[in-house]
C-alpha cells in the first residue's frame, strides 16, 4: 500500500517548491537586469565613440561656426570629451584667421575661450 502524505508534509513540499521557484525567478530577473545594464553600457559606449568621431571630423574642418557650436553643444557632457574639446579650443585659439564678421560667431568664440581659461582680449 502506498504511503500517504500528511497535510503538513504536503504544505511543506509546496512551500519548498514555491521557495525554489521564487529563487530561480529572482536569479533570472537579476541575470536579465544585468544583461540589460550591460547592453545599455555597450550602447552608451558606441554612442560616445560616434560623438568622438563627429568631434574629430569637425575639428579637421575649417568651419569656425561648426567648431564653436559643437563645443557649445557639448557643455554638460564635456567630461567625456575633455581632450577632444581642449584640442578643438586650442586650434580655435591659435587660428590666425579666427576672426569673423558675424557677431554671433565672434561672441561665441570669445565666450567659449574665456570660459575654458584662455586669455583673450575684447
Amino acid at each position: 500500500m502506498p504511503h500517504a502524505l500528511t497535510p503538513s508534509q504536503v504544505n511543506s513540499i509546496n512551500l519548498m517548491t514555491t521557495y525554489s521557484v521564487d529563487k530561480v525567478f529572482v536569479a533570472l530577473l537579476s541575470f536579465f537586469y544585468c544583461m540589460q545594464l550591460l547592453s545599455m553600457k555597450e550602447r552608451a559606449q558606441i554612442k560616445e565613440e560616434e560623438v568622438r568621431r563627429i568631434i574629430l571630423e569637425i575639428a579637421a574642418s575649417s568651419n569656425l561656426a561648426q567648431k564653436l557650436e559643437l563645443v557649445d553643444t557639448l557643455i554638460g557632457v564635456d567630461y567625456h570629451y575633455k581632450k577632444e574639446i581642449n584640442d578643438l579650443l586650442c586650434s580655435i585659439y591659435n587660428d590666425e584667421d579666427g576672426g569673423s564678421d558675424d557677431l554671433y560667431i565672434t561672441s561665441l568664440r570669445f565666450y567659449l575661450l574665456r570660459k575654458h581659461g584662455y586669455t583673450i582680449s575684447v
